[in-house]
């Protein structure tokens, strides 16, 4: 289905009429350039809610302006766009942080309420987790003093799934909720202690930890998940820390398969691949091996003779 856009960009610092990029290139550079940027994506014509967000947008935009010293900045007709960020209904609205997306969830646009939402997004990120730090910012098995967590480990980080996360940590700022990306493929070792076969949604509550069993990852379903949902879920025993010895097997372990392993299956290659010439060669060896042998057993004998 074909979406035509309209992003509405809300920039900081910005002059104070409504401004036009007509590209991805345009809209790129603004996002880029400007600390602040809001976003709303919706159809030309043929979607009278399309044509509510703007109105609304326009008629907010001097208290926008008051309180973030920000304007209006209008990009019509690129799908590009919806698709890069995963947009599944229009209209939709989002808001740049230095450039990071964060959609915003809510199927009503309330000038009030996505004003306080950007007031929480400014200061929201989510926190990108490794091996290195998972548990000392988590703290997931020693009381989980810093909250609760809602993790997302994934093959690959992508902007639709960063934008959509960014806009949950937005949404949980004040709860005492924290969002968080692994990348399972460089972290083996949180791979291997949390059993990530695929991409998985974990909650870790209180000392134990629940999985999102949606293989559909809704903003809606999340965040129903983290309220009470997660309730109806089997509550699972989080796994231990893996100790320092098996931290440096693991990595070595790592190394060897990234490094060695490669060059092992090359050199079997190219041995199945000259077989003939490696045969011939090592026949050659064992005759030379055969005949230094004989030598050296006939040496005696010959030395018998001569006496």
């Amino acid at each position: 289905m074909h979406f035509l856009t309209i992003l509405v960009s809300v920039s900081c610092l910005a002059s104070a009429s409504a401004l036009y990029a007509g590209s991805v290139e345009e809209f790129d550079e603004i996002v880029r350039n400007q600390p602040y940027a809001m976003v709303v994506i919706s159809k030309r014509s043929g979607c009278p809610s399309c044509e509510r967000y703007e109105k609304i947008l326009q008629e907010n935009l001097k208290e926008m302006e008051d309180m973030y010293q920000c304007s209006l900045t209008i990009v019509r007709d690129n799908a590009e766009l919806v698709e890069r960020y995963g947009i599944e209904r229009i209209p939709r609205v989002m808001f740049f942080r230095e450039g990071i997306p964060a959609i915003y969830n809510s199927p009503e646009l309330l000038p009030s309420d996505l004003l306080y939402w950007v007031h929480k997004a400014r200061d929201a990120r989510v926190q990108i987790l490794d091996d290195t730090i998972f548990e000392h910012l988590t703290q997931a098995t020693t009381g989980a003093t810093t909250g609760d967590w809602l993790v997302a480990f994934v093959s690959a980080e992508t902007p639709a799934l960063r934008a959509k996360f960014e806009g949950l940590q937005a949404t949980f700022m004040g709860y005492a909720t924290n969002v968080a990306i692994v990348d399972y493929v460089q972290n083996v070792n949180l791979k291997k202690r949390f059993k990530i076969k695929e991409n998985t949604v974990l909650f870790f509550k209180q000392g134990k930890m629940y999985r999102f069993m949606g293989s559909k990852w809704d903003a809606k379903a999340l965040v129903d998940f983290v309220a009470q949902y997660y309730k109806h879920v089997k509550a699972e025993k989080i796994p231990l820390e893996s100790s320092l010895f098996d931290y440096v097997l693991d990595t070595s372990v790592r190394l060897v398969r990234e490094n060695i392993e490669p060059l092992a299956k090359q050199f079997l290659a190219d041995l199945k691949k000259h077989k003939t010439v490696v045969l011939i060669g090592l026949s050659g060896l064992l005759m030379a091996f055969c005949a230094l042998l004989a030598l050296i057993r006939g040496s005696p004998k010959k030395k018998e003779k001569s006496q």
